[in-house]
């Protein structure tokens, strides 16, 4: 069987992360930072299916080029799994949306900016739409208005906030903070250091609750054992980048926060899958997911002005949210099949890849 490629570039309009933030302000450069990635077509049993794969690091550094070049290299299974995924809806002819369980609760994300005013003001805005979750791409300087939004949880029962430094801080910078006990069990935190065992467990202790996202493509998974589990609670899947069951089977004892891949043309739709997935067989382990996004995307004229198009229609919130997710994922594709990305996906120039063999 053939496998098909379309390439996209995606410019971020601000760093993704608390790393490349960092990054970018040491070396004094410009935040214009440019994602590229594959979108990936197979043909099985007359049925076309789509997923896509960003390059970063964990593709042991290859560029978009280099792979395409490179037909020994192996796609990582979690895309296999993806394009399985697709098929599995098309064949039953149903699509994404007819599979949500209109009970999929679902957390915002958004940059914790220089100011928190301006951030809790829009954190207000959605708790009007009815989101009761939210979570802060952190950098250190915002670390310095964290007082801010314990006060805004202290006068709001029923929010949650995730905090997520990408390891950026060091244990000192949360081993001092002053937060009483009951507003410190609202907040999450996400890779608020680098993981180390000893590290993490003295936070634990200390009353903060954990989520773990730097892991299986890490060197945290060569030495993972059920001791390093206890101390955390939840653990961080990007079903864009790693494996669901994969994860799921090795921290066996966590819950699991469904999230999406920045970087990533169709994580909206993949993420949103799997986070049904994980709710309705394993209702027990999860956590949430986060599926809304701020717009994080800009144009630029050097870039594919459809992948733009594409990435913000998936990023895009609608005036009147709905639980059901479809204001998520694009109204317009509820009548479509599978991830409702067909007709983008036949605007697309496609090249051969190489041939494989996918059994579904």
């Amino acid at each position: 069987m053939k496998l098909y490629y379309s390439k996209f570039s995606l410019k971020t309009s601000t760093a993704l992360n608390a790393k490349q933030d960092i990054i970018l302000k040491n070396q004094n450069i410009k935040i214009d930072t440019f994602i590229h990635g594959l979108n990936l077509k197979y043909l099985f049993n007359d049925i076309h299916v789509y997923t896509s794969l960003t390059f970063h690091s964990e593709l042991d550094g290859l560029t978009c080029d280099q792979f395409i070049l490179n037909s020994k290299v192996d796609l990582p299974k979690f895309v296999v799994q993806n394009l399985k995924a697709e098929y599995d809806i098309k064949k039953s002819n149903k699509s994404l949306f007819s599979l949500i369980d209109p009970k999929l609760q679902t957390h915002f994300t958004l940059r914790a900016l220089d100011s928190a005013d301006a951030a809790l003001l829009e954190v207000h805005q959605k708790y009007l739409k009815g989101f009761r979750r939210f979570k802060f791409k952190m950098n250190l300087s915002s670390m310095l208005n964290l007082d801010f939004y314990f006060e805004y949880l202290k006068s709001n029962y029923d929010v949650e906030f995730i905090f997520d430094f990408n390891g950026t801080a060091n244990i000192d910078n949360f081993l001092k903070l002053k937060i009483d006990p009951k507003t410190l069990r609202r907040c999450f935190w996400e890779d608020p250091v680098e993981f180390d065992f000893e590290n993490w467990k003295s936070l634990t202790k200390a009353g903060f609750r954990l989520i773990l996202d730097q892991k299986v493509n890490s060197s945290l998974n060569s030495k993972f054992d059920k001791r390093t589990e206890a101390v955390f609670e939840i653990v961080s899947i990007k079903p864009t980048k790693e494996n669901v069951i994969q994860v799921m089977n090795l921290y066996s004892n966590s819950k699991f926060l469904i999230t999406t891949n920045m970087g990533d043309e169709m994580d909206h739709r993949i993420s949103a899958f799997w986070a049904n997935e994980v709710f309705k067989l394993h209702p027990d382990r999860f956590f949430g997911a986060g599926l809304y996004t701020r717009h994080f995307f800009s144009q630029d004229q050097d870039l594919n002005q459809e992948s733009y198009l594409v990435k913000n229609s998936f990023t895009k919130i609608n005036q009147s949210i709905k639980t059901d997710l479809k204001d998520v994922v694009g109204m317009s594709d509820v009548n479509n099949f599978g991830w409702g990305l067909d007709d983008d996906m036949n605007k697309r120039e496609w090249l051969f890849l190489k041939d494989v063999n996918f059994e579904f």
